[in-house]
């Protein structure tokens, strides 16, 4: 069974070393690194390292029981909100990592609203659990009075057999077919186990469990329970389907798009409908690392080469979808950079990094003759920055950020006009209604 789960949090919550500990005891990683010690797993570009923050959304993989895990680790900053987005696409289920000792975060209310609105399946790890002072009990009131009040902490893995009693009766007073079967104390295993899955994957209760990542207490109970109580219907006998929810460029900046197949198989040199490309090279990555397969199966997270005209969130196949992403800038700014670079070869390089971050909108300003870019914060612009210099050794700047502006109408309006060139005559009438908003 393929399952794809996404890790997510605030700043500093413990998110990558949650990673580390999940990969290290799965023996996916032979040693365990730390964000401190700039030698984590999946923060492997060096401005992560550097700056000890995840940038960009990696994978990595593990075997547990009789199911392959995709692990994604997206960022925790504000300003890199886009690219933990794109990442929520592709998951079966969520991680929610809050700590002990912070408690719920702006940016946790954040990723909250943006798991609801996406219906991602959630569960919460109370991370931090040997912090001094740290108290169990008041970070679940902090989440049942902020996120939500379908929390049910679990103390220890959950057993086919003799399922717990307090999880029944949690359960039973969210599920009216239970009730009865409650109250008559009828606690046959499978029935209430079944429920709580079904529940869980339809985002009416969500699980907690707690723990330290760093010292590696509660993380072997979490895994036995995540994969107890998830599960995933792919159906490799459908036709294909998929779509690309990553670009990037390999060292010799071939493109690869990374596909989330939904149903069906993937084979090496298959002609990929709508377009008539053919794929000449499939991987799959598990961190910075990949292997090469020749066919690739639902549920799979998968890169290739081969389809130059692949973009985010183009489908493949019979992807039937729309994705909208919710995330969207809202300042903008100026690249600056010496006059004796060309700016074609400039604005040539930051196309391609919009092709990896659509959010960016970088645009040829002609009246002003500059490329302008839109941004989520100062962050953003800082590890950009770095990023040009180190991906294409160019140093650049950036001009004073200002505040995207979207301007709309309040009611209706009317305007008129009076033409009359080369002896030709006309009047044009126009009537502007205001339209839902966000209907474009």
């Amino acid at each position: 069974m393929n399952k794809t789960i996404g890790l997510f949090a605030h700043v500093d919550a413990g998110k990558t070393t949650f990673a580390e500990q999940i990969l290290y005891n799965t023996k996916s990683i032979r040693t365990i690194g730390r964000v401190d010690h700039k030698d984590s797993f999946l923060d492997s570009n060096s401005i992560e390292k550097e700056r000890g923050i995840t940038v960009f959304s990696d994978q990595a993989v593990f075997q547990y029981n009789f199911s392959t895990y995709y692990l994604i680790d997206t960022p925790g900053h504000m300003d890199f909100s886009s690219e933990m987005e794109r990442a929520i696409e592709i998951l079966d289920y969520a991680i929610l990592i809050i700590s002990a000792a912070d408690g719920i975060q702006s940016q946790t209310e954040i990723v909250w609203q943006l798991l609801r609105s996406h219906n991602i399946p959630t569960f919460f790890f109370i991370n931090k659990m040997d912090r001094e002072g740290a108290n169990i009990q008041t970070v679940i009131k902090d989440i049942k009075s902020n996120l939500t009040e379908d929390i049910c902490f679990i103390s220890k893995p959950i057993k086919k057999k003799k399922f717990d009693r307090k999880i029944a009766e949690f359960i039973a007073e969210r599920n009216d077919a239970l009730v009865e079967k409650y109250i008559e104390e009828d606690y046959e295993d499978d029935i209430w186990l079944n429920s709580f899955m079904k529940m869980i994957v339809d985002n009416k209760v969500f699980p907690c469990m707690s723990g330290s990542a760093l010292q590696n207490i509660g993380i072997d109970s979490f895994l036995e329970n995540l994969d107890q109580l998830t599960f995933t219907r792919y159906n490799d006998e459908d036709k294909l389907s998929g779509f690309v929810y990553k670009i990037r460029h390999d060292e010799q900046r071939n493109k690869l798009a990374y596909i989330k197949i939904l149903s069906g198989t993937l084979k090496i040199r298959e002609e990929i409908a709508p377009s008539t490309e053919k794929i000449s090279e499939m991987r799959i990555y598990n961190g910075m690392k990949f292997k090469n397969v020749d066919r690739a199966a639902a549920g799979q997270l998968i890169a290739v080469k081969g389809m130059p005209s692949a973009y985010i969130g183009c489908g493949i196949g019979n992807f039937k979808g729309n994705i909208r992403y919710k995330m969207i800038p809202t300042l903008r700014s100026k690249v600056l950079f010496d006059e004796s670079l060309n700016s074609r070869d400039v604005l040539k390089y930051f196309n391609i990094l919009e092709e990896e971050d659509p959010s960016l909108k970088v645009i040829w300003n002609e009246k002003l003759q500059e490329i302008q870019i839109t941004i989520m914060g100062i962050i953003q612009i800082q590890v950009l920055k770095e990023f040009v210099y180190e991906r294409f050794n160019i140093d650049v700047d950036f001009g004073p950020c200002e505040i995207l502006y979207k301007e709309t109408i309040m009611s209706s309006s009317y305007g008129c006009g009076h033409f009359e060139p080369l002896r030709h005559y006309a009047e044009v009438y126009l009537k502007l209604e205001p339209g839902q908003r966000n209907a474009g």
